[in-house]
């Protein structure tokens, strides 16, 4: 089974709209404002994940370059005796 990824990007450019309680009398641009809000919210949600994800992954590189490094030490040491 092959699961395809979805970027960040991907994510936030297909942010649902969600139903708004804004009764029927209030203006458009109200309206449009408070619909902007929701999504700006739901994007920063996304890239605090995108963020986490990221700092993951840093943490991750140095792990294995550190890993990657201590062997080589070791190889050029157990040449050395």
């Amino acid at each position: 089974m092959t699961t395809k990824h979805t970027s960040f990007h991907d994510k936030i450019m297909s942010i649902q709209c969600v139903e708004s309680n804004i009764p029927i009398h209030t203006s458009v641009s109200l309206a449009y404002k408070e619909g902007c809000r929701d999504t700006r919210h739901a994007a920063a949600e996304l890239a605090l994940k995108a963020d986490a994800e990221i700092e993951r992954l840093k943490a991750q590189v140095i792990d294995l370059s550190t890993r990657i490094a201590v062997d080589r030490i070791d190889r050029v040491y157990s040449k050395m005796t």
